[in-house]
């Protein structure tokens, strides 16, 4: 390739940002705004922006907003597009990214008279599918995080680092990415915050283009942390005096190793005959920096996470059914914003609590409208027990359950095939890494400030039921000090419906998982299978291991997670698949996977997650009812 090597990057401009009050938003301007655009005076800027963010400018201090238009006219700056709202597009629904993209391009054309070729994708969270969104709404290129693609990538060749290259989407068409480097704006962030000098920082530069970096991505995070802070940790560092002016200076010196120039103008100068398959099932939605910075921020923990997702995807569907107009999809992006999770002041919180709380007695009062189970029924002919065991056969479905631990599932089959899913018990495994019970459907919750583990793997009551065409099986078990009520509801559509239901609804500090599905069977890999912000199903099959719920450190209690933004997973081998499905509206649980091989024995299942750990966790948020569906993919 004979292109000159150039240096670009996109500074990320969000007033939204959850740790920032509304009134500190004229001094963020001032202090970070600004200063890019007397930046872009002597460099080629790149500023990314949500339609929110720039209509709040416009609002504070329009003169921002019509400089910005004239640097952009000369081409001393660009826009990057974002959307009208920061959402996390793989924990969305299609129409909410397809409105999220439509209402950004439409204001961004109206305030700036400017349509941009160049996506920054929100927080860097991006799935196969996702990037059909991007394409569809007209983008040329977007704009990603290298370092977690490249870790799960073992074909990858470190040169394709070195210059933009295409991406596979899901629909099998392709873009242009462009890579952000999260060591690298690190880096920058650092010297700018007096905690690296800039020989080493150079020194840095110099070592990657040595190494055959040619368009070098040397900025792509926040504008928000120079000369100012979000107020996220208690440890950001102090404001070093002129930050803004330090990054200058960073500038001026790479301009000794590389010409500075706009993304789309590197985008355009690079091109590639190779495109990369870059999502697998060691990575189906990839998010950007380290390890503790995963998918599970926004929607387990942050001060209630889960209740606000459910209560998003609860008005996605009633807008859906009732064609809405522009103005209320504008409003359930805006609630959807990953703004409104993660570090989220109280002040911010108190805006919208009252419209969770409405909403989560809602949910109750709508159970307490469902049909009751009436009383229980003796001698039913569909029930059989055997010690421990009750066995039942109904609907094609054969369910035993251990109600000395729970009721959890010991094994499940349908229409007489060999049972998928049940318990691994202990001694099963010769390995000492698995010589324990791997049961199906219970729960288990993880206590940090008590240090203390909960589960319901204690002697259940049982009763049972007949209403219309199911039969129902009923679990009241002890969990702590507590009482949780689990179902079973099989219908005659051989469909097996199972329920939990929480007598306290207070969120804990720490991790609650459930609804546990082990896989019987030896295989070669775990397929799986759900939409990750798109209407298009992602399969993969899982052959190395992958353990998602495993604790990045003590604080950390998860490695990530799945999108699943339509309520139903796909899980099996290769001779048999089930298909789980539930109503991301009653309650936005969200599934994990676990794979563990040990020479010739394995350990394959799935569960739900309700909450986890991280720094943004809170308390008291609350837990909704969960129920899923289980059948069998024929």
């Amino acid at each position: 390739m004979n292109n000159p090597r150039v240096a670009y990057n996109i500074f990320h401009c969000n007033l939204a940002f959850s740790s920032i009050e509304e009134e500190a938003h004229i001094n963020v301007i001032e202090k970070c705004y600004w200063p890019l655009l007397k930046l872009a005076k002597k460099y080629p800027i790149a500023i990314e922006v949500t339609a929110y963010t720039l209509e709040r400018i416009f609002d504070l201090d329009s003169e921002w907003v019509e400089t910005f238009a004239q640097l952009i006219k000369s081409g001393d700056c660009e826009l990057v597009g974002s959307g009208d709202t920061q959402i996390i597009g793989p924990l969305a629904p299609e129409r909410i990214n397809y409105w999220n993209q439509k209402l950004g391009i439409e204001c961004y054309q109206k305030l700036l008279n400017v349509t941009p070729k160049v996506a920054y994708i929100n927080e860097q969270s991006v799935s196969s599918s996702l990037l059909d969104t991007y394409i569809d709404a007209g983008y040329e290129a977007v704009f990603i995080e290298w370092d977690n693609l490249y870790s799960h990538n073992a074909d990858w060749s470190k040169t394709l680092f070195n210059a933009p290259q295409c991406l596979l989407a899901a629909s099998g068409r392709s873009i242009k990415v462009l890579w952000n480097w999260s060591v690298g704006f690190q880096k920058l962030q650092r010297l700018c915050h007096g905690q690296l000098h800039i020989d080493s920082y150079l020194q840095f530069i110099q070592n990657a283009i040595a190494n055959g970096l040619s368009a070098v991505p040397v900025y792509g995070n926040d504008a928000e942390v120079f000369d100012y802070r979000p107020g996220r940790f208690k440890e950001e560092s102090l404001v070093a005096s002129g930050e803004w002016d330090t990054l200058e200076n960073a500038f001026e010196k790479v301009t000794q190793f590389a010409k500075w120039q706009l993304p789309s103008e590197v985008a355009l100068s690079h091109n590639t005959n190779q495109t990369l398959s870059a999502f697998n099932a060691m990575l189906p939605v990839a998010v950007k920096k380290q390890q503790k910075y995963n998918l599970t921020r926004w929607c387990l923990s942050g001060r209630n996470d889960l209740l606000l997702n459910t209560l998003c995807f609860s008005m996605y569907k009633q807008l859906k059914d009732n064609n809405a107009d522009k103005q209320e999809w504008q409003s359930l992006c805006r609630l959807w914003a990953s703004d409104y999770r993660t570090h989220l002041t109280e002040k911010k919180y108190n805006k919208i609590e009252k419209l969770l709380c409405d909403f989560h007695q809602q949910l109750i009062t709508d159970e307490k409208c469902s049909p009751k189970f009436g009383p229980s029924s003796e001698n039913l002919p569909y029930i059989d027990q055997h010690h421990h065991d009750v066995i039942v056969n109904y609907g094609g479905i054969t369910l035993v359950i251990n109600i000395k631990r729970g009721g959890a599932i010991k094994s499940l089959s349908f229409n007489g095939q060999p049972a998928i899913i049940g318990t691994i018990e202990h001694g099963d495994l010769d390995h000492i890494a698995l010589a324990a019970d791997f049961y199906s459907n219970h729960f288990v919750a993880e206590l940090i400030t008590e240090r203390r583990r909960i589960t319901d793997l204690n002697k259940a009551n049982v009763t049972y039921h007949l209403l219309n065409d199911e039969l129902i099986v009923q679990c009241t078990v002890p969990i702590g000090e507590d009482v949780l009520i689990k179902s079973y509801r099989l219908n005659s559509c051989g469909q097996l419906f199972c329920g939990f239901k929480f007598n306290n609804h207070v969120r804990p500090l720490g991790s609650i998982r459930l609804g546990y599905l082990t896989l019987l069977n030896h295989c070669e890999s775990v397929h799986y299978a759900c939409h990750n912000g798109n209407s298009v199903l992602e399969p993969f099959e899982l052959e190395q291991p992958l353990h998602q719920g495993q604790a990045v450190s003590a604080l950390i209690s998860s490695l990530g997670c799945l999108g699943a933004t339509e309520g139903e997973f796909h899980f099996g081998n290769e001779k048999q698949r089930i298909k789980i499905s539930w109503d991301p509206g009653k309650c936005a649980a969200i599934p994990m996977i676990q794979r563990q091989v040990y020479q010739e024995e394995q350990l394959n299942r799935m569960w739900f997650s309700l909450v986890e750990l991280d720094e943004t966790l809170k308390e008291n948020g609350i837990l909704p009812n969960f129920e899923f569906c289980v059948e069998q993919i024929c």
